[in-house]
């Protein structure tokens, strides 16, 4: 299971959003009287948390996981090919979308890379403070 989660990860966030924002927006049109512009502003918000907060979470976690594998650096490609196919899935039919998608995909792999380097980059130096201080 260790080495399955690499991939699983990016699929389990992808359905846990699909369900989230399906409830969010059953929840926003059963509550609101849609006679003006609030459920849009609350979705909007919503959905802008989640991006700029839950996701970088995510993100910097899968890093986590993926910092031991052989390529490593192909992984943070992976999670954003998965993450935005799943943002297209539904939205496909529309101009626009493959726009935001490919903004989206630049966006995972930075949030998932970003955090690989600096994990290299410490663990990296750890080890060199280590092997100084006991002199091999």
């Amino acid at each position: 299971m260790k080495k399955a989660k690499k991939y699983i990860y990016p699929f389990i966030f992808s359905i846990i959003f699909i369900i989230f924002w399906t409830s969010v927006v059953l929840i926003i049109n059963s509550t609101s009287s849609g006679d003006g512009y609030g459920g849009i502003g609350i979705g909007l918000l919503i959905l802008f948390a989640w991006i700029f907060i839950v996701l970088p979470i995510y993100c910097a976690r899968y890093s986590k996981i993926i910092i031991d594998e052989k390529l490593k650096f192909l992984f943070p490609f992976y999670n954003a090919f998965v993450l935005s196919f799943f943002y297209l899935l539904p939205f496909s039919l529309e101009d626009e979308t493959y726009i935001y998608a490919s903004i989206f995909f630049v966006w995972v792999a930075l949030l998932t890379l970003i955090p690989l380097l600096i994990r290299l980059n410490f663990t990296k130096k750890h080890h060199e403070n280590n092997s100084n201080e006991t002199g091999g």
